[in-house]
């Protein structure tokens, strides 16, 4: 998959690319896609870092939650997202009033 922004979970379909068309995830390549990890990989010449470390980084942010709720709505999201991130997005329109006030006072 490409890394560009257009081009994240899109154009699945290696083969056939009907599949991308039925569920609607296909994106004409209109500039050229550059493929790889969306982070950085550190400098590392160890296969296993190379291969698992974006799950590693995955799992530590998924510790983080504070529910098993707020666990599996963190799974389902998208690429790139932190659970700093997601808890921002995710507060209640209560949490999210208070914060104003503090800020503000």
């Amino acid at each position: 998959h490409g890394v560009n922004p257009q081009y994240i979970n899109k154009n699945y379909g290696n083969i056939f690319c009907f599949w991308d068309r039925i569920f609607k995830t296909f994106e004409p390549e209109l500039e050229p896609v550059q493929y790889g990890p969306q982070t950085s990989i550190e400098e590392s010449h160890n296969p296993l870092q190379i291969q698992f470390g974006a799950h590693v980084n995955y799992f530590i942010e998924l510790s983080k939650s504070k529910s098993l709720k707020a666990s599996l709505s963190f799974l389902a999201s998208p690429p790139g997202m932190t659970m700093e991130k997601w808890q921002r997005r995710n507060r209640s329109p209560h949490e999210a009033g208070a914060i104003d006030i503090q800020q503000r006072g």
